[in-house]
């Protein structure tokens, strides 16, 4: 598990103001200059910590088709992606 490399603690948050990391699951346009294609390309996109107001945003395609625990078929495991 990557927590035996790493003392990076995750906890999650509902305040945007307090997290670090902020996840972001949308399609197509999303409010800012890299707009999502639909399913089957891009599947994610992240912003450098010094990248400004999207600083530490991480945006996820939500038009792919994720999955939780399968290698089958086209879907993308979702936590592999994000991490």
């Amino acid at each position: 598990m990557w927590s035996s490399a790493s003392p990076l603690r995750i906890t999650e948050t509902w305040n945007s103001k307090e997290a670090d990391i902020f996840v972001q699951y949308s399609t197509q346009r999303h409010g800012d200059d890299f707009p999502f294609d639909g399913e089957g390309g891009t599947l994610a996109h992240t912003f450098y910590p010094d990248s400004g107001e999207l600083a530490g945003q991480v945006h996820i395609d939500d038009d792919e088709w994720w999955s939780h625990n399968t290698n089958r078929g086209k879907s993308s495991h979702r936590e592999k992606v994000s991490m």
